[in-house]
């Protein structure tokens, strides 16, 4: 970034890195620290023009089962790596479980007051029909109603498909089932 002299002499100085960021830090808005090409110590700024600022989301990953189907329901729910189980969902087929684990992973965000959140789930039906509800605004059922309630205030950045494989909330569900 080029700073101007007149621009550095007004600027309040730091002499580490680690200084500027501990005040960007503590500042009330977004600041980020620069080393400067005249005076060689450190400045902050909000400036982003030009800058990639990288998006990091949250990754919430859901998934949910009945065993038989329909029968029993349950929902796991993995945010940061913890796994949240959701046991007694009542009796229901393997889509309205998976909406219910959908459902548990928007209220887990919501609880934990997180706003740019990635839902991630192994069931494309439902993906899918989220993904039109939240265009839409329209729920063609009593599961889409409930998630666009939960999610109207907040709604999610993201809501995609992975492989049954990759989804860390269905990894946890079947080494449950396992005993692992």
């Amino acid at each position: 970034m080029r700073t101007t002299a007149g621009i550095c002499r007004k600027k309040i100085t730091y002499a580490s890195q680690q200084d500027a960021l501990e005040a960007a830090l503590a500042a009330k808005i977004a600041l980020r620290p620069y080393r400067c090409e005249l005076c060689r110590r450190y400045h902050l700024t909000s400036r982003t023009k030009g800058l990639h600022m990288p998006v990091r989301r949250v990754k919430i990953f859901f998934d949910g089962g009945c065993r038989p189907n329909p029968g029993p329901m349950e929902a796991a729910v993995v945010l940061r790596g913890a796994v949240h189980f959701h046991d007694d969902l009542g009796v229901g087929s393997n889509s309205d479980a998976e909406w219910l684990a959908l459902i548990a992973a928007a209220e887990l965000a919501r609880s934990q007051a997180l706003n740019d959140v990635e839902l991630i789930g192994d069931a494309v039906e439902v993906v899918r029909q989220a993904n039109a509800a939240l265009r839409s605004h329209r729920p063609a059922n009593d599961h889409e109603a409930a998630f666009l309630a939960l999610v109207a205030d907040t709604p999610p950045a993201r809501i995609r498909w992975i492989k049954r494989e990759q989804n860390l909330a269905g990894i946890a569900l079947a080494a449950r089932h396992h005993g692992l």
